[in-house]
Order: structure tokens, then C-alpha cells, then sequence
């Protein structure tokens, strides 16, 4: 078999997946790994060389056709570690994972975080051509996020660019867990809006979210929000709403900022409420949008799901090898 294959390994907070692609990026096997919740960065290593393992032999592809690895991780990536990149995690801080990998595999690792990848992953397999503008944003518990700008990965200065969940929106607004007040991500993800409700309800306002995830508000799921949704919850219909329009908002900034041709959204919370967000965050672009700007804007909903950020990977991977070559 010749040479021709890349890896891509995508390391959530809860579960790794690996996955071996093809030079056009079709996928040939693929493997998942839960991550045990003391796991530490010796603990990491041995589950994501053992989902590579898996991935490898459902492909029925050795390391000695792989030209490289591709890795999508949570957290910030710098490109200041060796020339390569290194992810910024509390779990492999002191021992970089793309080093032990790459001395454990005999391959190049390339890292990018988990926005970028996903964002390249869609440019690449969904919009490749069409455009050589777009921006990604992940809606779930948090908000991932990516920029390709001229057909490329807009990484800034030093690797931390494309940060939409951090945009402040609203001065005075809620804690974000990066510690600024009133970010996107403290305003429209799930979990702000599961904040919001636990709030309403603290104040007396009726919900059946609890009862309908079968515990406290605040771990409700994607899938719970629909539910007391379309059982007439008012209030999570309210915060929904707000949700939306405050991604709506971002979108439009954004749009104002850089005038891509394409927007695309997905992750959890979009995939589970797309037929009520994604109207009204169009509304909301619509309304603050400048109207240069807003000509030929299209802003979409990927079809890959959660299968972009593996893509990403495979594709930055790839073209970390073809710019050596």
C-alpha cells in the first residue's frame, strides 16, 4: 500500500476520536475512547495512542503509510512551541501531548484547537472554491469558533485570533469563565441559558425543564431545552430567544468587521434549535448589518455535525505536510 494517509485525533473534555483519511479526505476507519475524569496527561497519551491503534486497524492502515498527524483539542493553541504548536491545557501543560506523540508515533504532529479545526474542516470539505472567506461558530455548552480569511486559517500574532465567544456584548453582563463580563459565550450558549432559566425560576417564574431533564436545570442537555420547549415553556422559550439574538448581534459585527461571504453555524445547541434560532438570528443580522456588507452574506448550517473538527484536523495536517514539501 503506498504512502497517502493522514490521522486525525480530536481530544474533547470527556471522549477522544481518532480517524484515518485519505489525501481528499474521506475517511477509511474510525475509532472513540471515553477519558477517565482523574486522567492525567500519562493517562491522555495512553488512551489517544489507543484510539489511533483502533482507528488504524479498522482503516487496516500501518504508521508506515501515515504522512502525518492531525490533532483538534479544547483551549487556546500557540504556535510558539518548537516551531510546532502546543495546546494550552492544565492535563499536559508541563509535557506538551504534540511532543510525546510525535517521539511515540515517528510522525510530525500539527495542533490546532477545536474552533480552527472545525472551521477548516467545513471551509475545506463544504465550501472549498466557493469562497475564500468564511467564519465558524459552535454553539453548545461553550462557543467554539474559527476564521478562514483568504482561504487560510487567521491565527493572529500569536495564535489566540477568531475568539468570537469572547467578544464583549454586554458591558456589565454575565461572568464569563474566561473572566471578562458580558462575553458572547456567557450570553448565548447553553449554559447561559440554562443560567438565565435557573434564574427566572429562583424568582418564581414556572419551568418544567427539571422535570423534563429529570435533574438540576443547570445539567440539562440540548435535547431538554427542546423538549420543555415544545411543551410551551415560556421561560425557556425567552432565553432561547435571547440566545439567538445575541448571536445574531455577534454575527452582524463580525460581518461589519471583516465582510466574509459565508457564516456557518453548528454545534450542539444549533443542531438541537436550529428551526427557532437560526430565523431569528437572520433577523437579527439583518437589522445591524451594514448594507454593503449584507450583499451576498450567506450565513448557513453546516451538515457535518460533529465529524468538522476530525476533518480539521486531517485537513491541518495536511497542509502543514504539502507547505514542507
Amino acid at each position: 500500500m503506498n504512502k497517502g494517509f493522514y490521522l486525525a485525533v480530536e481530544v474533547g473534555r470527556s471522549k477522544i476520536v481518532s480517524a484515518v483519511f485519505t489525501m481528499k479526505l474521506a475517511c477509511m476507519g474510525r475509532e472513540r475512547v471515553a477519558i477517565k475524569n482523574e486522567a492525567d496527561s500519562d493517562g491522555i497519551l495512553t488512551s489517544v495512542l489507543e484510539c489511533i491503534e483502533g482507528a488504524l486497524a479498522r482503516a487496516e492502515v500501518t504508521l508506515n503509510d501515515v504522512l502525518g498527524l492531525g490533532m483538534s483539542v479544547p483551549g487556546a493553541v500557540s504556535s510558539e512551541a518548537g516551531g510546532g504548536f502546543a495546546a494550552s491545557s492544565p492535563r499536559w501543560e508541563s509535557d506538551p501531548l504534540r511532543v510525546q506523540l510525535q517521539a511515540e508515533l515517528g510522525l510530525p504532529v500539527f495542533v490546532e484547537n477545536r474552533g480552527n479545526a472545525a472551521t477548516l474542516g467545513i471551509y475545506e470539505c463544504e465550501y472549498a472554491g466557493k469562497s475564500g472567506d468564511l467564519i465558524g461558530i459552535f454553539i453548545g455548552g461553550g462557543i467554539r469558533s474559527g476564521m478562514i480569511l483568504g482561504g487560510n486559517l487567521f491565527r493572529g500574532a500569536s495564535g489566540w485570533a477568531g475568539e468570537v465567544g469572547h467578544m464583549v456584548l454586554k458591558r456589565g453582563g454575565p461572568k464569563c469563565r474566561c473572566g471578562n463580563n458580558g462575553c458572547l459565550e456567557a450570553l448565548a450558549s447553553r449554559a447561559a441559558i440554562l443560567s438565565r432559566i435557573q434564574a427566572g425560576a429562583s424568582a418564581g417564574r414556572r419551568t418544567i425543564l427539571g422535570e423534563v431533564a429529570g435533574h438540576e436545570i443547570e445539567r440539562a442537555k440540548n435535547s431538554d431545552l427542546r423538549k420543555a420547549l415544545f411543551r410551551g415553556d415560556a421561560l425557556v422559550a425567552e432565553s432561547i430567544l435571547e440566545s439567538a439574538e445575541y448571536t445574531g448581534l455577534a454575527v452582524a459585527s463580525l460581518a461589519n468587521l471583516f465582510n466574509p461571504a459565508v457564516f456557518v453555524l453548528g454545534g450542539g445547541l444549533i443542531r438541537a434549535l436550529a428551526s427557532e434560532m437560526v430565523p431569528v438570528i437572520l433577523e437579527t443580522v439583518d437589522q445591524h448589518v451594514m448594507p454593503g456588507t449584507s450583499k451576498g452574506l450567506k450565513i448557513l448550517v453546516s451538515d457535518l455535525d460533529d465529524h468538522a473538527g476530525l476533518l480539521g484536523a486531517a485537513a491541518w495536517a495536511r497542509r502543514n505536510r504539502l507547505s514542507k514539501t
